[in-house]
């Protein structure tokens, strides 16, 4: 480990209570904890991995390995089949083409049928036993026309939604968490953290089409988004924040606050990213229904101080200790993706009534919680 990644814990301005037993915690992404908390009246540090969550029997819905073998658009399996042929019905395309589609999808679901497998708050879904395959030749490119079409007919079915998650949900978050730890310069920070979804956004061109698709569509830039399990570990977020956490902590040092809340700012939006489950998979299945981002990311940001009061269970003084900020948005990233299942085949499938579901509720406070614990963290080593 480098004195970079180690986040210069040894630094006059951190504390002897972040320094203490920073072995025990090292190869988590985290400083030390003397226990689950610490009762002081400043900032109070706590491990992740022995905080209770609010909810702990959300269900956690998995796609199966054979199914993402059918096709990366195995929002296509999954989706209601009366749902998804209104929305074909609705696309603006040719009615010979729609036809096309309708019967493909038809053969589809004739030879891939699926079904769901409840274990406690597990569910996966599978391919039924009666699953017979054989598509034919260009199976995948007529899965791509499929889901374009479709994708065409739900912007039309839905109705066009804007993105809210940057301009309100970003700069919330670092307020608060800057309010909560104390750190000075709160409605600075929070002021710069929604700048990165106005620079260049950055798509690497190894990466597969279907990922291209999804971030140039909903994600912005690759480095807004971490899926822990594409490829081993796809995305920039966790690099992003502990380049920007490592510049802050540096402008700190040497004096410069107006660059460290800056870069502080920018640190945080990083963490907030893969806080939300729809920047960490579902790639083809987003690109092909953006309105789901979207509209969920909106709901979301209308729901912090109002509603579902979000904000109220990450509006105390407790936090996440850092030692690492890339194994930090990591592991965030890794609870976020437990729940994207969940997140986007319940308002893929309800349209009209999924916030009002237990599950997209509970879940979305889950990843909040965390969420707002690493970023209270960020700010707490920074400054």
């Amino acid at each position: 480990m480098t004195k970079k990644d180690d986040n210069r814990l040894n630094s006059k301005r951190r504390t002897f209570l972040k320094g203490s037993a920073a072995a025990a915690f090292a190869a988590t992404g985290l400083s030390a904890v003397p226990g689950s908390s610490v009762a002081t009246s400043g900032p109070e540090p706590i491990d992740p991995d022995e905080h209770e969550l609010p909810n702990s029997d959300v269900k956690k819905l998995q796609i199966n390995e054979e199914v993402r073998d059918v096709t990366h658009h195995w929002a296509l399996l999954t989706t209601d089949y009366d749902l998804t042929l209104q929305r074909i019905r609705e696309a603006d395309a040719p009615d010979a083409q729609k036809r096309r589609v309708r019967a493909f999808l038809k053969d589809v679901w004739d030879a891939y049928p699926t079904e769901r497998v409840t274990d406690g708050n597990e569910v996966t879904v599978e391919l039924a036993d009666s699953a017979s395959g054989g598509l034919g030749d260009n199976a995948e490119k007529k899965f791509d026309k499929a889901a374009e079409i479709v994708a065409d007919g739900t912007s039309i079915v839905d109705g066009p939604v804007q993105p809210e998650w940057a301009v309100s949900t970003h700069r919330k978050m670092a307020e608060l968490s800057a309010n909560k730890m104390n750190v000075s310069g709160a409605s600075e920070i929070a002021g710069h953290a929604d700048d990165p979804d106005y620079w260049d956004p950055e798509i690497p061109n190894w990466l597969p089409g279907f990922v291209k698709d999804a971030i140039n569509q909903v994600m912005h830039s690759y480095g807004h988004y971490y899926n822990p399990g594409l490829l081993g570990g796809t995305g920039g977020a966790p690099s992003n924040a502990k380049e920007y956490f490592n510049k802050a902590q540096d402008a700190d040092d040497s004096g410069n606050t107006s660059d460290a809340r800056e870069k502080a700012g920018w640190a945080c939006h990083f963490v907030v990213d893969v806080g939300g489950p729809l920047h960490t998979g579902a790639e083809a299945s987003q690109a092909a229904n953006s309105s789901v981002h979207f509209d969920y990311e909106g709901w979301v940001a209308n729901n912090w101080n109002s509603g579902e009061n979000f904000s109220d269970e990450i509006d105390n003084n407790t936090y996440y200790p850092i030692n690492s900020p890339s194994q930090a948005t990591k592991d965030l990233a890794g609870v976020s993706n437990d729940y994207v299942g969940t997140i986007f085949d319940t308002i893929n499938n309800n349209p009209d009534s999924w916030k009002d579901d237990d599950d997209v509720i509970d879940a979305t406070e889950n990843v909040l919680v965390k969420t707002g614990y690493y970023n209270k963290g960020f700010l707490q080593e920074i400054f």
